[in-house]
């Protein structure tokens, strides 16, 4: 084999390895930011936020909800589901007012949520959405 095509090949080999190990550093990297981004230890033997208020939804446990999603929209301001489900709660418990103003902010936290579920709670609740 000539020398020169023999060198290439060697720089193409070199070349495959760095690209690999930049693509799995970078894999890594983007996983472990996920993980921590998502995961935090403290939660990690905790029951999941949504399994449980489903859980309390599913059961009619209106209080127990209330009280699960008032704590997580005070833990997670940003969480609609946490209003969502206080939402819930409040309009089965007959808190129209805390209900509308749960959902309104689902509204503005999830606006692609606001066609779907948003307006039809609030135009159920009697109120112009």
């Amino acid at each position: 084999m000539d020398a020169e095509i023999l060198s290439q090949l060697i720089q193409i080999k070199w070349l495959l390895v760095v690209f690999v190990g930049i693509a799995l550093v970078n894999a890594i990297a983007r996983t472990s930011l996920e993980f921590s981004r998502t995961r935090s230890l403290r939660t990690l033997g905790q029951p999941s936020f949504k399994r449980s208020a489903q859980s309390l939804l599913e059961n009619a446990q209106w209080k127990d909800l209330l009280v699960l999603a008032d704590a997580r929209c005070r833990e997670a301001p940003g969480d609609a589901y946490g209003f969502w489900y206080r939402a819930y709660a409040a309009h089965a418990l007959g808190d129209v007012a805390g209900a509308l103003s749960s959902m309104q902010r689902v509204g503005e936290l999830a606006p692609d949520w606001r066609e779907s579920y948003v307006d039809p709670f609030i135009r159920a609740l009697g109120t112009p959405g």
